[in-house]
Order: structure tokens, then C-alpha cells, then sequence
């Protein structure tokens, strides 16, 4: 049974939008993986650490637009539950030391170790300089073999599809992946932070 993705708004910026309607795409055989340099991968951040984020990335601002903005971001976390696609995160080390909040943080700290025990959720976490360390995407493969990139950096969001630099992007995260620290040594080592709050 495939799990319904939640429409996508108008107001959702088109590259984000091109984005998500690809993960809504994703059947067997078929992955993503989050590179989150920034913050913690949006598809893994609890309400509580959306609203945060949007309430300070968000322009124009209003209560309304972020509570829209956090309903969407975790109402499309429902495309973890497809338990045939994998989801890869590779998480900057520094991500963990944000002190937005410590109740705030210790719960998002608590929620990356039992999403990294899902059976298709690897999550390996990476510290220093590494191949695109100034950058935080995605990389969606979908069922027909297409490759599709969303990148984020100060000037914005950018969507590119089937593109030699969404296969640079596949390339840099298979190097920084080999140098990341085990999946469970990421976990010890969230444990370890979540300890000292």
C-alpha cells in the first residue's frame, strides 16, 4: 500500500515544490539522500525544531505562514513510512552542537536515535572539512533511474534534474559517506551529545 503524500501548497517556492512532487514519485528500488550541513534534516526535525527554523528562514513572516510551513514539513515525513524506498542522512557534526533550546534539542536528539533503529534509515554523521561542506541537499532517485538535486545556500534554494551537476552532487556525497563515522558510531556519538545537555 503506498502512503498519500500531502498536496503541496501554493505558496511553496516552485524549485521546493519540483522537489517534493519527486519524492511523491518514489517507489521500489528507489532512494534519498539528505546531506544537512545547517540543521537537522528536515524530514527528520520534530515540530518543535520546524517552527523554529521557520520562523527565522521564513521572509515575509507571518503566524500563519509558519504554521503552515511546519504542518508541510511534517506532514511530508510520511514518505519515511515506505518501507521499499532507503533514506541515507548524512549530518554535519556541528548540527548537533546548535543550542537553540535544551528541551528542544534533547527531544530532536532523542528522535535521530529512533529514527536511525527505522530498518531504512541509515544515519552517519561527519565532522571537518569534507566535499561540500558548505552546502546542505537532497538527491532523489526515482523509479525510472532520474537523478534530481535541491541544493540550498545563502542565495536560496535551487532544483536541477538529470544534470551533470546532480551526478557531481551523487559523487561528493559517495566520498563524504566513506569518510563519515559508522552508523553506529553516529549513534554513540548523538548519544554522547544528548548526554551532555
Amino acid at each position: 500500500m503506498m502512503t498519500t503524500y500531502p498536496p503541496i501548497p501554493d505558496w511553496v517556492p516552485q524549485t521546493v515544490a519540483e522537489l517534493y512532487g519527486h519524492e511523491a514519485e518514489l517507489t521500489q528500488g528507489s532512494a534519498l539522500y539528505q546531506y544537512a550541513t545547517s540543521f537537522i534534516p528536515g524530514l527528520l526535525q520534530l515540530p518543535e525544531l520546524a517552527d523554529l527554523i521557520c520562523q527565522t528562514g521564513l521572509r515575509p513572516r507571518s503566524d500563519d505562514l509558519v504554521d503552515a510551513a511546519v504542518r508541510l514539513r511534517i506532514a511530508r515525513q510520511v514518505i519515511l513510512d515506505r518501507a521499499e524506498v532507503h533514506f541515507e542522512f548524512l549530518i554535519d557534526e556541528s548540527v548537533l552542537l546548535r543550542r537553540i533550546s535544551t528541551p528542544i534539542m534533547r527531544a530532536q536528539l532523542e528522535h535521530l536515535i529512533w529514527a536511525a533503529a527505522r530498518p531504512n534509515v541509515t544515519i552517519r554523521i561527519i565532522s571537518g572539512f569534507y566535499p561540500g561542506v558548505g552546502y546542505s541537499y537532497e538527491l532523489v532517485h526515482v523509479h525510472d533511474g532520474s537523478l534530481h538535486l535541491y541544493r540550498e545556500d545563502i542565495t536560496g534554494g535551487q532544483f536541477e534534474s538529470n544534470t551533470g551537476l546532480a551526478v557531481d552532487y551523487l559523487g561528493m556525497f559517495g566520498r563524504a559517506w566513506k569518510e563519515a563515522l559508522s552508523p553506529d558510531e553516529s549513534v554513540a556519538l548523538i548519544r554522547g551529545h544528548l548526554a551532555g545537555l
